[in-house]
């Protein structure tokens, strides 16, 4: 069984094309048996903390991925994106 780490230096979900891109690509893996994992941050406005992957980008299933606050700074230089 594959296992996948994909380190995103941004918020996800979110509104942007690279957010659904993200969405579409955990998908497709998990589809084909991997165990996909997404390490991000999440900046977003309290009161969009509520929507889901799969409720914004309409997925086809859940996505089994997990979620971990790591600070920012720390998830930018994982991501190559270092200040």
């Amino acid at each position: 069984m594959m296992h996948i780490d994909y380190v995103g230096a941004s918020r996800f979900p979110t509104e942007k094309a690279n957010g659904y891109q993200i969405a579409q690509m955990l998908q497709a893996f998990q589809e084909e048996g991997a165990i996909a994992r997404l390490i991000h941050y999440d900046e977003r406005p309290v009161e969009l903390r509520n929507q889901t992957p799969e409720s914004m980008y309409e997925l086809r299933a859940s996505l089994r991925h997990e979620n971990y606050e790591v600070p920012a700074l720390l998830t930018k230089a994982l991501a190559g994106n270092c200040i």
